[in-house]
């Protein structure tokens, strides 16, 4: 095709009307995203989001930006700077807060449709396609970004955070796309190709798949703008080289991150054979829910097939539609193109690269999808042409007839598509309603069992936990968190020899996890088992920070939950942290300050405040051992620091008030309980230190209503009892003092004060 064939009204000046469409078919676009993924703002992390976010130093600071540009090792976001970036830009505008996140994928996916939108729109009204569709353009690429958009099957690449890869690279493959497009008779060619480089360079940093943008762009000037490959490398050769040459950044990228933490590779359990046989029928299973989007799964497990005559239908269909792929580049070129996209973006994930640890994902279809999409709202618009051109006469009806029809159907398929979307949405702001319906569909997914018992710790669902934990053993018996979450049920639930005997196969299969020595000690200690505890800890903080694996148990959940990847593949990564040396040694102070080492105690908690300087829980333990020992004004700047660490921190709230108390100072004591009692209102020690100088500061009525809330909360709580006593004194009502004390009795006998109360009520009560 010569030059001057290519200089059409693709790019020249639009009518009011084509342009007010334009914007009308944006709104709409706009609109539909916002309007389905609007309940994904509440959505909760799941899998890789945890070890992404919470646990991700890398994302603590913009500046200085290298840190940033370097995610750490064996997560999602390895060998992906610009999703590590972007992840670093939520953290400074909201911290931990997941709305922001999830607003932001909600952000990617709908300019991700706006490009396409422009694409699908640009590419009708070329030349060689504007004769016969450039009339009806706007409209069919708003049916396809639109039904691309709210299609159930986006909802993994969208609403599960760290899949933003997905979007993000999905954003930059359209814009490439569309830049090349107006590049093609612009006056600002040169601007336009900039552009397409840019954002091609911006996908290789976003996700692997991009691999195949380069490609896309000669196949799709040699469907669409030239004559011959020979002519468009003649036209655009610069062009192409400097796509091509984004592919170094990507070797870069992929060379540093090596096996992504043993995840993705060759060499790591899963031969090539076996991982590629495997996608034959997930591909096919993907074309089928691009179709029929259920059920939908979050977590399909790692399994792969290889009996052959499972094997040989999907493969016998996948070769079909290669084939006819091939073909139609002959008969019908666009056919060719469509097909391409669709296996040349699916290629790098569901060939013969094995990811070891998921060998199925739904997030995996977000840009093919776009082909099926193309392909079908083609397929009827051409299909529905010839029927009506067969049942309505050429008188001009056919013009109001045919966009009526189209834009009906357009409306129900999107509306019922928007509909399972948004009911998908809602799997995800539940932990355990997303693992159970994991587990029903892959009963095998041991991994899914696993995730699932963490999600009822969390919800304090122990009995069940154990129930769901003991499966996950029983499917996966060499994966250590299982082990240590089972522990940490038992735990709760005061099983304590289960929970260290859980603890201790842990440690079995993982001799260096610092996070289950941490649970083993403090099980240990609760059985009384002291000097044991203690040098489980020493064990701990011998390892070093640089040595100690992620861990789960009761107050480590979300971390073990972020390590089960790779490690429920038996390729387990060790992954780095301080966070266990700081709790160890917060924990052996715990128990040095119960056997009266109060000084060892302290020595221990600076060295935790040094190792994790934003560690409000152990600036909060120096203040207690400085306040037992009368040093309240060290105790009170300790605990003040506390709060700025952790402002929603009700104990150190609560031990500020004991603090500024014991020096007198009651009105600030009060302020004090009171913030504790407003971020944990059934705090019964809180009720009873309030209602303590409330009583000082003459408020009995509520101090009194403090104390009984407090006996509510905890029954055998012999300090409330002692001092509800008291007040009762004051009010003449002897008879009710006497009977708290001898309950404060009851449950400690060796109560000197209470006795001493008592001892005084009954001799008033006598005269």
């Amino acid at each position: 095709m010569a030059q001057n064939c290519v200089k059409s009204s693709a790019n020249a000046p639009a009518p009011a009307r084509r342009r007010w469409l334009v914007w009308l078919a944006a709104g709409v676009i706009v609109v539909a995203g916002a309007a389905v993924y609007a309940n994904s703002l509440e959505g909760r992390m799941f899998l890789d989001d945890l070890r992404s976010i919470p646990e991700n130093p890398s994302i603590r600071s913009l500046w200085p930006l290298w840190p940033v540009l370097a995610p750490p090792r064996a997560t999602t976001i390895e060998g992906r700077p610009l999703v590590n970036l972007s992840l670093a830009v939520n953290y400074a505008l909201g911290g931990t807060d997941l709305r922001g996140y999830h607003a932001l994928n909600v952000i990617v996916h709908v300019l991700a449709a706006l490009a396409l939108f422009g694409v699908v729109r640009r590419t009708l009204r070329l030349p060689a396609l504007a004769g016969r569709f450039g009339e009806v353009a706007t409209g069919l690429a708003l049916a396809v970004a639109l039904l691309w958009e709210v299609h159930p099957l986006q909802t993994e690449s969208v609403t599960y955070i760290v899949q933003r890869c997905e979007s993000m690279v999905g954003l930059f493959y359209f814009l490439v796309l569309y830049a090349v497009i107006r590049g093609v008779a612009s006056r600002h060619r040169a601007a336009w190709n900039a552009v397409a480089v840019v954002a091609c360079l911006l996908g290789m940093a976003s996700k692997e798949i991009m691999v195949s943008a380069p490609l896309m762009v000669v196949l799709y000037d040699r469907v669409f703008v030239w004559k011959s490959f020979k002519e468009s490398l003649r036209e655009r050769w610069g062009l192409y080289a400097a796509l091509a040459a984004t592919w170094g950044l990507l070797a870069l990228l992929v060379v540093m991150s090596g096996t992504r933490g043993e995840s993705a590779g060759f060499g790591l359990g899963v031969s090539s054979w076996d991982y590629a046989a495997t996608q034959f029928g997930n591909t096919v299973m993907y074309l089928r829910l691009s179709f029929w989007p259920s059920p939908l799964i979050l977590d399909y497990g790692s399994d792969v097939v290889k009996d052959l005559w499972e094997i040989v239908p999907y493969a016998v269909v996948v070769a079909m539609l290669a084939a006819g792929t091939a073909v139609a580049f002959r008969y019908w070129p666009w056919v060719g193109l469509v097909g391409s996209w669709f296996f040349a973006i699916l290629a790098p994930t569901s060939s013969v690269v094995p990811l070891v640890t998921q060998t199925t994902a739904e997030h995996r279809m977000y840009l093919p999808l776009a082909a099926v999409v193309v392909g079908v709202v083609m397929a009827v618009h051409l299909g529905g042409g010839w029927l009506l051109g067969r049942l309505v006469p050429s008188d001009g009806r056919r013009k109001v007839v045919g966009p009526a029809v189209g834009l009906g159907l357009v409306t129900v398929v999107a509306g019922a598509l928007g509909y399972l979307t948004v009911s998908r949405n809602e799997d995800y702001v539940s932990e355990r309603r997303m693992w159970t319906e994991v587990v029903a569909r892959r009963p095998m997914n041991a991994r899914a069992y696993y995730n699932l018992g963490c999600a009822l710790i969390a919800e304090s669902s122990h009995r069940e936990a154990v129930r769901v934990l003991t499966e996950a053993i029983r499917l996966a018996p060499d994966y250590a968190q299982s082990h240590n979450n089972l522990g940490a049920a038992f735990t709760a639930l005061g099983r304590i020899p289960e929970a260290v005997a859980q603890y201790r196969e842990s440690l079995r299969l993982d001799p260096r996890d610092g996070g289950v020595r941490n649970n083993y000690a403090m099980a240990l200690a609760q059985l009384g088992r002291l000097d044991e505890a203690i040098a489980q800890y020493r064990e701990v903080l011998l390892m070093g920070p640089g040595q100690i694996g992620t861990a789960g148990g009761a107050g480590e959940i979300a971390a073990s939950r972020a390590a089960l990847g790779a490690a429920m593949s038996g390729h387990g990564t060790v992954f780095r942290t301080r966070t266990q040396v700081v709790r160890a040694h917060r924990n052996l102070a715990r128990i040095l300050a119960t056997q009266g080492q109060l000084d060892q105690a302290l020595a221990h908690l600076r060295e935790a405040a040094r190792i994790g300087p934003d560690d409000a829980d152990a600036r909060e333990g120096i203040g207690q051992v400085l306040a037992s020992q009368g040093q309240f004004d060290q105790a009170i700047a300790e605990y003040l620091e506390a709060i700025r660490l952790n402002p929603n921190f009700p104990e150190a709230y609560n031990n500020l008030g004991v603090a500024l108390a014991m020096q007198g100072k009651y009105d600030e004591a009060i302020v004090q309980y009171r913030n504790s009692l407003r971020l944990r209102p059934d705090s019964p020690e809180a009720h009873n230190g309030l209602a303590v100088v409330l009583e000082v500061r003459g408020q009995d009525a509520e101090a009194l209503a403090h104390y009984r809330e407090a006996l509510r909360l905890k029954p055998d709580y012999s300090s409330a009892h002692n001092n509800l006593g008291i007040a009762l004194v004051k009010q003449g009502k002897l008879d009710e003092a006497i009977a708290h004390y001898r309950e404060a009795l009851r449950l400690r006998p060796d109560y000197p004060e209470a006795q001493k109360n008592l001892a005084e009520a009954l001799a008033r009560q006598k005269k």
